[in-house]
């Protein structure tokens, strides 16, 4: 489920982001495109996380 709310905010933030750089920077916006690649990156950062935080977490 955790994953599932992280690609959602992902795609959320994703497609603000994009919006507005695409504005600045002049080009075409393309929805279809930033909706992937900002749910592949938001999850890969999710998950990198999650191994991160489950990492430094044992007892010694």
């Amino acid at each position: 489920m955790k994953y599932f709310m992280g690609a959602f905010w992902a795609l959320i933030f994703g497609e603000i982001i994009g919006y507005i750089g695409h504005a600045l920077e002049g080009g075409a916006y393309s929805p279809a495109f930033i909706a992937v690649w900002a749910i592949v990156i938001g999850l890969a950062g999710a998950i990198v996380f999650s191994k991160i935080s489950t990492g430094a977490n044992k007892q010694q």
